[in-house]
């Protein structure tokens, strides 16, 4: 299994973020999403098939594997606190966006959890219940006011029903 790179990561957050919206992600839908082009989200994808991120059904349909749905969800927390945090602090959202988005690669796990100890005191009462990315949306917790199973999250993967968001991403692509 590879480690997961920067880009790797990158590539999840972008498919997490997309499965939210769609029913169906495919590569096509990631490289209209990133500006890259479709060969190069395709040697990526394959890059995260390998290294056991991603599964690619024979419609192709871009699914998560549960280490990919993990590693997804992990760092988009990491950057919904980071944002909040920077907001709060006073940073504009367009350079907090971008800033959340750098330090969330290289951050380490003890400083993360720091700063994520601390956010809830600073953040509280900025957003009235979170951490919140630059929509609004709040991750994990919009998905529990949703019905969604919080410590499962997305499932992304076929049939389990764990929660409210297998329904929807469940359903058959439509060509």
């Amino acid at each position: 299994m590879m480690a997961l790179s920067e880009s790797g990561e990158m590539y999840l957050k972008t498919i997490l973020k997309l499965s939210m919206k769609k029913t169906c992600i495919r590569s096509v839908d990631v490289a209209e999403e990133m500006g890259y082009s479709k060969s190069a989200v395709s040697r990526a994808v394959s890059r995260l098939r390998s290294g056991g991120y991603l599964m690619m059904e024979s419609t192709g349909r871009l699914v998560f594997t549960e280490k990919g749905r993990s590693a997804a969800e992990r760092l988009y927390e990491r950057y919904l606190v980071l944002y909040s945090v920077l907001t709060a602090l006073g940073v504009s959202a367009e350079t907090a966006m971008k800033d959340a988005c750098r330090i969330e690669h290289y951050i380490s796990e003890e400083t993360f959890q720091a700063i994520r100890k601390h956010a809830v005191f600073l953040v509280s009462g900025r957003t009235a219940g979170g951490f919140r990315d630059h929509t609004g949306f709040r991750g994990k917790q919009d998905f529990r006011m949703r019905g969604g199973n919080t410590e499962t999250g997305l499932s992304g993967t076929a049939g389990t029903g764990e929660n409210m968001w297998d329904e929807r991403i469940d359903r058959p692509c439509v060509q």
